[in-house]
């Protein structure tokens, strides 16, 4: 993690993830006492995780069925001991699981900034009660919509999936329970014997019983169907949510593409603009910025943000206990004084910044393509013009000139924009590349791990680890190895897609490692072979080993309750918040202790772990259904958790908008698949002719139809024209009663209070001291914006939503920060805070408006009422926007 701590702390690149630092001591540059202090704090978080997942899998492991990968990852055959160990875990970890939520329960009521942030910064949908368990009734009663509105549409799917996948599995519960339990139990012949656990499985039917096949293939295509329509059911619900979401994306991001691969020829922000003026029309484009190779200026800032970082670190420390911290500036170097010396090396760095900025700045205007990347941002005047840029067919090449949507400026990873071309098809190869070769020796590595913690010979305790120590070391750091094989190899746009690619191969691991591991056998090369060169005995294989390990699979999701109980005491963060606050204020403490891991709490992560649970569940339900109750409960647990953890304590996290529901949902259909091909091989096997395998074989094409349909028939990435057309017409209202809303609002303003006046000049006269043309400008547009906002306060919701929205985002731009003049952030920091403040006003204004019926009825502004305004002779902006103003002129 060293190239996470050092990120730069400027607040348009400022990482989250990144501890700040405290105090310092001798060590190496660019390194202080805080990040060993996180890197300690890390060290815990992975020892606890390793050790929790080697009881986990010591407590499954036993002698397997099977030898080979198997046998190395603990994965054992039914037998007869199974029933008590199953009812032993499930009193272990249902007691663990309990003893976690209760600590869970009185740690919320002492630590609020940890366990109920949200609620203090008053950024949710409810407060919920400060009972011992009011957290469990906010959770449950908080919605998905609701969800999506406080902490982004990523987050409020990922409750929505645990709750399609409980849904999902009571659905195949109840009859896989009720009809082949109680077939398996009383009339499948007792193949199971002293298996007790197994006399509710399939392995308690005899060998070629004549007639359970049967009832086998019709269930076989239940599932299919159930899945398919459950999957359908949950997309079409999902559509609204990301229109929703794609309409309300604030200015600039909803106005402005990302194009990557550009022509040399274009690679300047006038010629670039010049472009798309000519093929959209004057007035179309705002502004065009091209990505600058700046990867000294950036380290310059860095540096600097880091020596300021030291310098508050500094003082801090003097007014706690009149002390003054030495450090090493420079690697090996000699102990300085931080509160003497760093002002002097800031000082120099900000020349040099100067200096380099203006480098930049003259070379672009120049036309020296060397500054310039061949990726860019280009903000339109509208929606409709962005999208219109988007489909725009630009030049035959088809290596240039990809146009997309532009992500959450926050998160646009500004280094991997300037890969050059050529490079970019070559780091995705060797990334590609790396995360096969590991797929092919994991085992491999995880076997030497293990063969050498076996050559230990520290007690009892160690035996019953060490056989399956290398494995759960390497699942345990696997999704860190990936987020940096993602990270170094692969062109990210942004944070969120490394998220992304960790949710895809992270399942492939799984899929690989637990579900499809009995079917590998001795080597996972051999196995490969096998089915490259006989395809159609893959099914036969599934059926060979897979039926005989479906204990092991109940007792895996059954020690999952407990590791799910166990994150929501966020242990990392309460350390690190306890250890910071000591120094910093609570605020300070909470923005250091935030957020929680996110290669393993992270989204790709999470929605990989739920989707595994739901693929066991599906695969191995008919084989044993009382997998599929267990699967309810273990989802139930997760909407529990998880629904107040991600919308009252997480902070929200940079959002696509759907990407990772979609991707689930993909994950599930591969489950399904692989469900039918096993159950294929398995009717084939096992039943007394062929006729059950035939009937159930067309589930395989219905489920590549199911790929092929929900992938095809819901078009969830662009937002449709119509609305788009829609919402601009609704723009233009606005923009034509502008006008006549700062001139209503006028006399009214005079009209007020005179320190209220006196004060609002002052204010003015002072933002128009300290900024430059271009801030005074940004400040000009917020300040239209929110009197055309307050014009409209008694009218249409959306388009007040709307305005508020691009009041807000007016003082953004698609500009790397590290070419930003420090006097450009800072304005647009205050900036941010009026308009956040005028905003707020504004809100209350039209509440109170609301209150007293003065914005609705025939006089209001919705879209339904404009046509009845425009019979009458009238405008679409009515006169009741007047109103709102005389209740409370001095807010206005």
């Amino acid at each position: 993690n060293y190239h996470t701590l050092l990120r730069p702390t400027s607040p348009r690149l400022k990482s989250q993830a990144v501890p700040q630092s405290v105090p310092l001591c001798s060590l190496p540059d660019g390194l202080t006492a805080a990040h060993w202090e996180w890197c300690a704090l890390e060290g815990a978080m992975w020892s606890k995780r390793v050790l929790v997942t080697c009881v986990v899998w010591a407590a499954l492991a036993a002698p397997a069925a099977a030898g080979g990968i198997a046998e190395e990852t603990g994965v054992t055959g039914n037998s007869a001991i199974d029933l008590s160990a199953f009812l032993s875990g499930l009193l272990f970890n249902g007691c663990i699981g309990v003893g976690c939520l209760l600590a869970f329960s009185l740690l919320r009521l002492h630590f609020p900034r940890v366990y109920a942030n949200n609620v203090v910064i008053q950024k949710v949908p409810f407060e919920p009660a400060k009972s011992f368990f009011g957290w469990a009734t906010a959770s449950v009663y908080v919605s998905t919509e609701q969800a999506a509105e406080v902490v982004g549409v990523d987050s409020a799917m990922l409750l929505e999936f645990s709750v399609l996948c409980m849904r999902l599995s009571g659905c195949l519960a109840v009859p896989l329970c009720v009809i082949l339990g109680l077939l398996y139990s009383l009339l499948g012949g007792n193949a199971a014997g002293e298996d007790h656990l197994g006399t509710v499985d399939m392995g308690n039917v005899k060998q070629g019983h004549p007639w359970i096949p049967y009832v086998q293939a019709g269930i076989v295509w239940g599932v299919c169907i159930v899945v398919h329509w459950s999957l359908c059911r949950a997309q079409a619900k999902f559509l609204p949510l990301r229109f929703a979401w794609l309409k309300s994306l604030p200015t600039p991001r909803a106005d402005t593409v990302l194009i990557e691969d550009l022509p040399v020829d274009f690679r300047s922000d006038a010629e670039l603009k010049d472009f798309f003026v000519k093929a959209l029309g004057d007035g179309s484009v705002r502004e065009a910025h091209v990505v600058k190779h700046a990867s000294e200026l950036r380290a310059a800032v860095d540096k600097r943000e880091a020596l300021r970082e030291r310098v508050h670190e500094a003082e801090l420390r003097f007014q706690h206990d009149g002390s003054r911290p030495q450090a090493r500036l420079r690697c090996c170097g000699p102990k300085v004084d931080v509160l003497e010396q760093c002002p002097d090396t800031i000082e120099e760095l900000t020349e040099r910044i100067l200096a380099e900025r203006a480098r930049i700045r003259q070379a672009d205007q120049n036309g020296d393509a060397g500054v310039n990347s061949g990726s860019a941002f280009v903000t339109f005047s509208g929606r409709r013009e962005a999208e219109l840029a988007r489909g725009l067919h630009c030049s035959a090449d088809r290596l240039k000139w990809h146009i997309c949507a532009a992500p959450e400026l926050d998160s646009v990873r500004w280094q991997d924009l300037t890969w050059p071309s050529r490079l970019k098809p070559i780091g995705s190869l060797l990334g590609y590349a790396i995360v096969i070769l590991l797929i092919l020796f994991f085992m491999p590595i995880s076997a030497f791990i293990t063969n050498l913690g076996k050559l230990v010979k520290a007690g009892p305790l160690w035996a019953a680890l060490a056989p399956t120590i290398g494995l759960q070391i390497m699942m345990a750091f696997l999704p860190s190895i990936l987020l940096a094989v993602f990270g170094l190899c692969f062109v990210l746009r942004a944070e969120m897609w490394a998220q992304h690619h960790l949710q895809v191969w992270y399942y492939v691991f799984q899929v690989i490692f637990v579900i499809l591991v009995t079917a590998i056998g001795t080597s996972l090369f051999e196995s490969m072979k096998k089915i490259a060169e006989d395809p159609l005995s893959f099914p036969q294989t599934l059926a060979m080993h897979m039926p005989s390990a479906t204990h092991f699979y109940m007792n895996y999701i059954v020690l999952q309750w407990a590791a799910y109980c166990l994150d929501t005491l966020r242990l990392a963060n309460l350390v690190k918040f306890y250890l910071y606050r000591t120094l910093y204020t609570p605020d300070e403490a909470v923005a250091k202790a935030e957020p929680e891991d996110q290669s393993y709490q992270g989204f790709g992560s999470r929605y990989a772990r739920l989707a595994i649970i739901m693929a066991v569940c599906i695969i191995f339900s008919t084989l044993s259904p009382l997998v599929a109750p267990l699967a309810v409960i273990h989802f139930a647990l997760c909407r529990l958790t998880y629904g107040y953890l991600i919308v009252f304590a997480e902070t929200r996290k940079a959002d696509t908008g759907g990407a990772f529901w979609v991707t689930a949902l993909k994950h599930i259909q591969v489950a399904t698949l692989i469900y039918a091909l096993l159950m294929v091989g398995v009717l084939s096997s096992r039943a007394p002719n062929g006729i059950p395998a035939a009937i159930a074989s067309p589930s395989i094409l219905f489920v590549l139809w199911s790929f092929y349909y929900l992938d095809n028939a819901y078009d969830w990435k662009k937002l449709p024209f119509e609305i788009i057309v829609k919402t601009e017409s609704l723009r233009c209202w606005e923009e034509l009663d502008k006008d006549e809303a700062k001139e209503a609002l006028k006399p009214r303003w005079e009209s007020s209070s005179s320190s209220s006046s006196s004060s609002a000049q002052a204010s003015s006269e002072t933002s128009q001291s300290s900024s430059d043309s271009a801030s005074s400008a940004s400040t000009d547009s917020v300040g239209t914006s929110v009197a055309s906002t307050a014009g409209l306060v008694g009218g249409s919701s959306v388009v007040r939503a709307e305005a508020e929205q691009r009041a807000a985002a007016n003082s953004q731009a698609y500009i790397q920060p590290e070419l930003l003049d420090d006097k450009d952030t800072d304005s647009r920091q205050e900036t941010q805070t009026a308009v956040a403040q005028a905003l707020t006003v504004l809100k209350d204004l039209s509440a109170a408006t609301a209150g007293c019926g003065c914005g609705g009825g025939a006089r209001g502004r919705g879209v339904d009422d404009g046509d009845d305004d425009e019979e009458k002779g009238g405008r679409p902006a009515a006169a009741a926007t007047q109103a709102p103003v005389e209740a409370e002129p001095a807010a206005a």
